[in-house]
């Protein structure tokens, strides 16, 4: 038998090595790692500018009243700054509640057809687990609204036997541990559902395993909640969306540190050993519009709520991003 010549060893050794490092989940080192590095060297400040359009379309058919509200982005610390909003037609009322702003709109015998137009600029911040670790605050109190993230709530079954099994069966020896096992589970369980135009919840999700972005926002919430962690769905848009501009991410309560975003369906067409290494770091492409998965002032849905008195609508939302999108660097 010929032998195998020693540099061709070699080189299979290194390649047997990549491989055990790409494709074999390490469960916990990421954290440990992010932990012992913290504050090593300055986060750079990056922002994107950005600047997009909200359209809505109404046409009409014997409608006596139509009735419009929108939630609008504001500006959030570390995350975005929202530098101009103009409207095409001026809202009667525009008021915030619960932390997100609201826009109304209200037409009183509506023309056939109606057009909303809202112009927004603004700068999105590099910010995730990565830049949150380095940027900790050791006078941060918790918000006085935090339990309210620790309750079950519709689309969230945090005391469903199924997700409390689910959730004693994820350990770590810390929270960000711990959610870090939460983010390898849900990325691992479920398979992205993309002809799903409705989320059916958490519950439903980690019995089938397949759902949109809300589903698998409402498992990983419910798991962290179940394991006593403030966590919260994140709506809004992408900046650099392919097919569905509309996007849902989660984020979860950390001490000294607030709330740090993840998303458990980034990237999520390519293979899991990649969604596995995106836990810390995210890309700057996330517009935050709410942070209420229930909103009762949207009739407990998410962005947009319409209403109308006799006939009937049809309605077309549309988002448009203008090019180019601008980096910013601001470094030490």
């Amino acid at each position: 038998m010929p032998k195998t010549p020693k540099k061709s060893v070699f080189l299979l050794g290194i390649i047997f090595a990549l491989c055990l490092f790409l494709f074999i989940p390490h469960n916990n080192t990421y954290a440990k790692t992010l932990e012992r590095t913290c504050g090593q060297k300055d986060v750079q400040a990056v922002a994107t500018e950005i600047e997009f359009a909200l359209r809505y379309d109404f046409r009409t058919y014997k409608t006596s009243e139509l009735f419009l509200r929108v939630n609008v982005p504001k500006s959030i610390p570390k995350r975005q700054k929202i530098t101009g909003i103009e409207y095409s037609q001026e809202p009667y009322m525009v008021f915030c509640k619960n932390g997100n702003d609201y826009a109304n709109f209200y037409f009183k015998n509506p023309p056939e057809t109606i057009s909303i137009e809202i112009n927004i600029k603004g700068e999105l911040y590099d910010y995730d687990l990565f830049v949150a670790l380095q940027d900790q605050n050791d006078l941060l109190t918790a918000p006085a609204d935090i339990n309210e993230y620790l309750k079950p709530e519709r689309m969230i079954e945090v005391n469903d036997p199924a997700i409390q099994e689910t959730a004693a069966g994820i350990g770590g020896d810390s929270r960000i541990q711990i959610v870090e096992n939460i983010y390898y589970y849900v990325i691992k369980h479920m398979e992205p559902d993309t002809g799903r135009e409705k989320s059916s919840g958490a519950l439903q999700a980690l019995k089938t395993g397949k759902g949109m972005c809300l589903d698998c926002c409402d498992l990983f919430v419910a798991l962290c909640r179940a394991k006593n962690i403030p966590a919260r769905i994140v709506s809004g848009y992408l900046i650099d969306y392919i097919k569905r501009p509309m996007h849902a991410w989660v984020e979860v309560y950390f001490e000294n540190m607030g709330w740090v975003p993840f998303d458990t369906t980034l990237s999520e067409q390519r293979p899991l050993p990649f969604r596995i290494r995106t836990f810390a770091k995210l890309p700057t492409r996330y517009v935050h519009f709410t942070h209420i998965r229930n909103d009762e002032h949207l009739n407990y849905g998410l962005i947009h709520f319409v209403g109308y008195k006799d006939g009937y609508i049809d309605l077309k939302p549309s988002i448009k991003f203008k090019k180019p999108i601008t980096r910013i660097y601001e470094g030490p």
